[in-house]
């Protein structure tokens, strides 16, 4: 689960940014992490540039880049053309690898956390679900949105291939319309995606 917070968009300058703040002055840590792996991937283009991180009434507020575009739910609303679709999946692949190789997983990757610029970059968002492995190769939590969680993940160890588990998903979302596995009652998705076996075409 990420970190609650409401966020709020504001003008400094010519420039904007956007505040998460926590509900709750406990979950500052959960903002301080968040900023510290996004300073740490701050050199790659598809993840937002920290600002600062400021305290109000005790609570850390992460202020960070603000990104226009729209998300990538909305877009798969309309029909994307082949080349559009293959940027994004390089892009988010690109992103991805970049954060392994520097020992993060994202733990939720899916299509309202990718967001599209009108020029057609992507920026990974919300990292608040993150997870430095460290030495450590698995994550002992269970976090992320249930239709893109792997296997593992829904057994509380989230691992690097939990994510490209998650970047199948919304591969298969892409190219297909639909998820490779889906029930409106989540103790039946989740056990869907322990027990059965993967689609056509859906394979790690």
């Amino acid at each position: 689960m990420g970190v609650k917070q409401k966020s709020e968009t504001f003008e400094s300058g010519i420039a904007f940014f956007v505040a998460k703040i926590p509900l709750s002055k406990k979950l500052n840590p959960k903002i301080e992490k968040e900023a510290r792996i996004l300073r740490m991937l701050t050199d790659h283009a598809a993840v937002p540039e920290v600002h600062e991180v400021i305290e109000v009434q005790k609570k850390r507020v992460l202020i960070q880049e603000f990104v226009e575009g729209k998300a990538l739910y909305e877009v798969i609303e309309r029909e994307l053309e082949e080349k559009e679709v293959e940027s994004v999946i390089i892009q988010l692949i690109d992103v991805v690898a970049h954060a392994h190789d520097l020992g993060i997983i994202h733990r939720d990757i899916k299509p309202g956390n990718i967001m599209v610029r009108p020029d057609g970059r992507i920026k990974l968002l919300d990292f608040g679900a993150a997870k430095e492995l460290r030495e450590k190769e698995i994550s002992e939590t269970v976090t992320g949105s249930r239709p893109y969680m792997a296997p593992e993940q829904i057994m509380g160890q989230s691992q690097r291939r939990s994510d490209v588990w998650a970047l199948g998903v919304v591969i298969y979302v892409l190219y297909t319309g639909m998820f490779p596995f889906y029930h409106a009652v989540e103790k039946v998705l989740m056990d869907m995606i322990l027990e059965l076996p993967p689609p056509p075409g859906f394979r790690r």
